[in-house]
């Protein structure tokens, strides 16, 4: 089972698991005055043995919104950020395989997007055919 630690006790702890750190750094860009949410969906594993299987497994990062549609998705826990600028793929591949939710300080949202897939996925939360809040 996986629970998710109160602030105290992750910070007390001085460790947590990649919800934990999520959930910090989307707070902290929050503070910044950006629109940053934390992402749960599924990415590749990787430790995945190069068969083609393209193993995926639950996780969790943080994005960023631009008003001019630009997301930047950072890994929570290495600061690696991965751009997608005017809906382009960055020029490296991206960890991140679907979204299934994503949420900040402000509200929930699920995706209805038709395909789940990182790249397919519209990131317009207001568009209510996609997202449902």
């Amino acid at each position: 089972v996986d629970s998710w630690q109160s602030w105290h006790a992750f910070l007390t702890k001085g460790r947590g698991d990649v919800e934990d750190h999520a959930c910090l750094l989307c707070s902290l860009l929050l503070g910044f005055g950006l629109s940053a949410y934390v992402v749960i969906g599924q990415a590749y594993d990787s430790s995945d043995s190069g068969d083609g299987d393209d193993a995926q497994r639950e996780h969790s990062w943080v994005c960023t919104l631009s008003a001019n549609g630009d997301v930047t998705f950072i890994e929570s826990l290495t600061g690696q950020r991965y751009e997608i600028l005017n809906g382009e793929k960055p020029a490296e591949g991206l960890p991140y395989a679907s979204v299934s939710c994503v949420f900040n300080d402000s509200n929930f949202w699920a995706n209805k997007n038709t395909d789940d897939s990182i790249f397919e996925t519209t990131w317009d939360l207001s568009d209510i055919k996609c997202w449902k809040s």
